[in-house]
């Protein structure tokens, strides 16, 4: 705090900073005169969600290897709650799946050599089941799951009144 107060005033400086959890900082930096300015930046609505797996698969499909079958659409409208970080994430984990997820893990060594030796790299296409298996592995870390949410109310809600 001693930094952004400072003991001589300077001009054109601008302090950003950036945070996931808010309620994490200290009231004291929030005061008058060091971080006023509050801007939140929500989880991408489906269109934003829709760009972003563009902007993660536009190598792939320029390089020919995203599937026919992959729907960007369908994945933008799954991923709801997700980040663009988690978006990301979920893009990279798919590639991995498309790369190693159908190899026999035990050999493996030995078909990377092989493929080295004839100098012959077999490339494998992302499909929408990659994309699938990797919304299996990684989950929105905000929002609330549905089955979860279902499993905290299998009796109902119950109406305890006003009072409570």
């Amino acid at each position: 705090m001693s930094k952004l107060d400072g003991v001589d005033s300077l001009n054109n400086i601008l302090v950003i900073g950036m945070t996931n959890r808010i309620d994490m900082i200290d009231e004291a930096m929030l005061r008058p005169g060091r971080l006023e300015l509050h801007l939140e930046i929500g989880l991408p609505d489906e269109d934003g969600r829709l760009q972003i797996f563009k902007i993660h698969t536009s190598k792939m499909k320029a390089n020919g290897l995203l599937g026919s079958d992959v729907d960007l659409n369908e994945l933008s409208r799954m991923t709801k709650n997700y980040t663009g970080a988690e978006i990301e994430a979920v893009c990279g984990s798919a590639r991995s799946f498309a790369l190693f997820g159908h190899e026999d893990h035990k050999d493996l060594a030995s078909q990377i050599a092989k493929q080295q030796a004839s100098n012959k790299f077999v490339e494998r296409q992302v499909t929408m089941r990659d994309f699938l298996l990797s919304l299996e592995e990684i989950k929105p870390a905000l929002g609330v799951d549905e089955k979860s949410l279902e499993n905290y109310f299998r009796g109902g809600i119950y109406n305890h009144g006003a009072d409570f």
